[in-house]
């Protein structure tokens, strides 16, 4: 079923720690540790502060760590991975091991793992992730049991992976619940029943979680209730968790209340609260909002219309690797719309969505190359990006490929007999805007025949 896609299934994925530190000191020589403590602390907020003095934040750390700070040891660990300095960054890692840190040993593991350093070495990873969830530390078994379901370096074995994530769920680990939901989903296939017994414990999980109080989970039923995923419908039900998961500033139920509240369903309609939802939803990172404002901007709906403003939110959801920010910001570039016409800016933002399989950006690339906007004319290119386009099926590729038959365009000779052929293609998938496109060649054919009785005429009287 789509809807567990949706709702339920997670990227598997073991990332580099982003240097998550411990703040657990131990209290040996407690006149010492007290200066380790200040100094790391200085290290840390020189460094979060985004310090570009990169040899003062280390020297607070240096210093610390040789009063016997394990938080210090580790910190320089993640600040050399940053640099890509990983023989210093290996060294602090292990030192912080050898003191008994589980964090730094799982750092030390996703190297092992990511090939940071040397030639990736799952047994040794798996080593120092087994020391470190032997301590309890939830990531380390979220971890293994990713090496387990994905088979990284080893052979698959889900019933391994169900263990480490049933331990990592124990520790009331977010990431583990998610795991184990997508783990259960890929052993029933996600077009698979909603009512199998792993479909049964996916849904225990996610109401695990919401009794804790998890804003997420809490979305996760909300979605379930409004689907009739599992739960017979219930949009009463539904509203009630969205909105519980929106006050806890959940990012997409924040987005969705804030849709809602636009348009006045299941709720009054109320603009004002409804972009002022969407505003948090976007101000927490969540793209499709930034991408949302901006066109209500770019439009003149519900906000007053102004380009700037549009821009910005474009731009934010464009940081934030929306692709729809970014073909609608190349749009305005293109077009000129609150600034100067720039094709060539619209056109690096284009191929940034049309990289990620957008098709209306894949038919602006053909565009921009066939017809030499802001690069030069390139009509392989352009047939290139064309045929990317048409295997996405998109009723709009096939469209494209049958208007470039018709009118000959991108190197492509007349050809109104294959024209016919794709444009039924993309009729036969139900596509209004087909039927309008036959309409409007129809309008060309008539006028070419009519042009050539009038040349024909007129040839006849001069004659």
């Amino acid at each position: 079923m789509k809807i567990k896609i949706s709702l339920l299934a997670c990227m598997v994925s073991i990332a580099l720690s982003s240097g998550c530190v411990s703040n657990q000191i131990g209290a040996k020589h407690e006149t010492n540790l007290d200066k380790a403590t200040i100094l790391y602390k200085e290290g840390a907020t020189l460094e979060e502060g985004g310090a570009d003095n990169f040899l003062e934040v280390e020297s607070k750390y240096v210093e610390a760590a040789k009063l016997g700070s394990i938080d210090a040891l580790n910190a320089l660990g993640v600040l050399y991975m940053k640099t890509e300095n990983y023989s210093k960054a290996q060294k602090y890692f292990g030192e912080a091991v050898k003191k008994g840190d589980e964090i730094a040993s799982f750092n030390l593991a996703n190297m092992e793992l990511t090939n940071a350093y040397s030639e990736p070495n799952i047994n040794k990873a798996i080593e120092l992730y087994s020391y470190s969830a032997d301590k309890k530390y939830a990531p380390a078994l979220v971890a293994l049991g990713d090496i387990y379901a994905t088979g990284k370096g080893v052979s698959v074995n889900f019933d391994k992976a169900e263990t480490y994530y049933l331990k990592g769920a124990d520790l009331d680990s977010d990431d583990a619940l998610n795991r184990l939901a997508l783990l259960y989903l890929m052993q029933d296939g996600f077009d698979g029943d909603d009512k199998t017994e792993n479909a049964k414990k996916t849904v225990k999980l996610i109401e695990k979680a919401a009794d804790r109080g998890n804003a997420q989970a809490i979305y996760t039923l909300s979605m379930m209730y409004e689907n009739g995923f599992f739960y017979e419908q219930d949009h009463i039900r539904s509203m009630g968790l969205l909105e519980k998961s929106a006050e806890l500033g959940y990012p997409e139920a924040l987005f969705s209340m804030g849709y809602l509240y636009l348009i006045g369903t299941n709720i009054n309609k109320d603009t004002k609260k409804g972009i002022e939802l969407m505003t948090q939803a976007a101000n927490h990172g969540y793209s499709n909002a930034s991408n949302n404002l901006g066109m209500l901007a770019l439009k003149g709906e519900v906000l007053p219309k102004d380009y700037s403003v549009a821009r910005v939110w474009f731009e934010k959801g464009v940081s934030e690797g929306n692709i729809l920010s970014a073909y609608n910001l190349a749009m305005m570039n293109e077009g000129g719309l609150g600034g100067e016409v720039n094709f060539e800016v619209a056109r690096k933002l284009y191929a940034i969505s049309a990289d990620q399989g957008y098709t209306a950006s894949m038919l602006k690339m053909a565009d921009f190359y066939g017809n030499g906007k802001g690069v030069k004319e390139d009509k392989e290119n352009a047939r290139n990006w064309l045929n990317k386009a048409i295997e996405t099926d998109e009723p709009i590729a096939l469209m494209a490929q049958a208007n470039a038959y018709f009118y000959g365009m991108y190197g492509y000779a007349v050809d109104k007999q294959r024209a016919g052929e794709w444009l039924n293609k993309a009729k036969n998938t139900g596509s209004k805007e087909a039927l309008e496109l036959e309409k409007k060649w129809n309008a060309v054919n008539r006028y070419e025949i009519t042009k050539k009785k009038m040349e024909f005429k007129k040839n006849v009287v001069n004659h």
